[in-house]
């Protein structure tokens, strides 16, 4: 009986083997799916997917060994943090794909032997399906490139030696710049296109259309293309903070594990900039805002003229903020966020509600602007998540969205019905994967970092 491959496992073993990528693999969803051949990542109504195929995998496993799915899994994740999911595609598409593994598949990211062999490394031959080494212009090219250079340089490069129209360089049929199983080439994508998030990067050669590129990316990234700029910014903050929080744990723990030196100065150049932790507030109060109609006289009716009064819609949004008041949030913090949150009370009213391991309805408040709220703290017990989140689901009728404040060291809470957002203090750190939910870290102004 053929074994069942078990993505849990796999990712303990990576959090023990390699802790920087396991920290971030942590904050992922995982999802199984037959849809894609292989694996991929994505963003999916603003959630870090990785989507893989069981059966895919545990091939990969009984064929090459267990390292060659910790290596895998270090490439998609790789995708994130080079921000191929929230950058916009480059036209080919399927150079695009071709560029981004190179990229990553460079010494730097990741050892050649902790791939799996089907991949597109630069500097080395691309094999075919049988094992026997490619042949052709392109294959050519991979073969002489130098490595641990960007994606960037690699689709120039691809770009200036692709054919028109391009033989398979692996395979010897037809690609084109549609060239992939989830693509847009009409009816057969798109149910790949809806298990995959609308868009995956993935790896593995599918059955319709060939990529090429062993494990290279399976999908043209349209979907990732469709994320709203508000989106983009609030996944681009996640990816960073995920990132980030994964740099500081191994900074203290002094593990690493196989990441090299070069990457590790590429991942602390890419933390160096503070995340826009306003910005991505402003960002979340306007993804929940609503529009509420009214009539006026002051404004021309379109259809009828004066006859009849016009419409204004206003745009806003009924936030409640529960704030963990259980020891975990300084009255600082408080101060900090009460500043930023009478900036935006003109596109939003914010409820706040108290709690620690319940709800202390007797101070639950609702903010005005200019008010300055007390940053008295209310109660002292434990952090329970469940009572917010439970309070929020009783009166959704209520709310547009749910932001908890907190430093994040307490269980997992219950599914929220409202879209959900996390506020973190600077020393907080989530204990668990938010799913589509962001996480907003607090940050001080450099000077009273300094301070």
């Amino acid at each position: 009986m053929a074994r069942k491959f078990n993505i849990d496992y796999h990712t303990v073993q990576l959090l023990l083997q390699e802790p920087f990528w396991g920290h971030i693999s942590r904050r992922i969803s995982k999802v199984e799916t037959d849809k894609i051949p292989t694996a991929g990542v994505t963003v999916k109504d603003g959630d870090l997917r990785m989507y893989y195929n069981p059966d895919f995998c545990q091939k990969l496993v009984d064929d090459e060994g267990e390292k060659k799915i910790i290596g895998l899994l270090k490439h998609e994740l790789c995708h994130l943090f080079y921000e191929h999911v929230t950058t916009r595609k480059r036209d080919p598409a399927i150079i695009h794909n071709y560029a981004t593994d190179l990229a990553i598949n460079s010494p730097r990211n990741i050892p050649k032997d902790e791939l799996p062999s089907c991949g597109l490394f630069p500097g080395h031959r691309p094999l075919k399906p049988d094992g026997a080494p490619a042949d052709g212009p392109i294959a050519d090219l991979i073969a002489s490139v130098a490595p641990n250079m960007s994606s960037d340089f690699y689709f120039e490069k691809l770009r200036e030696a692709w054919p028109e129209p391009e033989p398979c360089p692996v395979h010897g049929e037809g690609a084109d710049g549609d060239g992939d199983s989830q693509g847009d080439n009409g009816e057969e994508s798109s149910d790949e296109n809806e298990a995959a998030g609308e868009g995956t990067s993935g790896h593995g050669h599918g059955d319709e259309q060939c990529t090429c590129s062993g494990i290279g990316p399976l999908g043209d990234h349209d979907g990732w293309d469709q994320i709203s700029e508000t989106d983009r910014e609030l996944v681009r903050g996640k990816v960073k903070q995920v990132v980030k929080d994964a740099v500081k744990q191994c900074d203290k723990s002094n593990q690493w594990g196989t990441v090299s030196a070069e990457l590790r100065a590429e991942l602390r150049k890419l933390v160096s900039e503070q995340v826009n932790w306003k910005a991505l507030l402003r960002a979340f109060v306007g993804r929940c805002q609503r529009a509420d109609s009214t009539s006026t006289r002051k404004r021309r009716n379109r259809k009828y003229g004066l006859i009849h009064p016009g419409i204004k819609r206003n745009y806003t949004a009924n936030i409640m903020v529960a704030v963990d008041m259980s020891g975990s949030v300084s009255n600082e913090e408080l101060e900090l966020l009460y500043g930023e949150l009478n900036g935006l009370a003109k596109k939003a009213t914010f409820t706040f509600v108290p709690f620690d391991s319940a709800i202390d309805t007797e101070n639950i408040f609702v903010w005005k602007k200019g008010k300055r709220a007390p940053p008295k703290r209310f109660r002292a017990g434990g952090t329970d998540f469940n009572a917010p989140v439970r309070w929020a689901n009783e009166h959704r009728s209520e709310f547009d969205a749910l932001l908890i404040l907190t430093d994040g060291y307490a269980p997992k809470p219950s599914s929220c019905k409202l879209r959900m957002g996390w506020i973190i203090t600077p020393d907080g750190d989530m204990s668990f994967a938010t799913g589509t939910a962001p996480v907003i870290k607090l940050a001080f102004p450099a000077k009273r970092m300094v301070a």
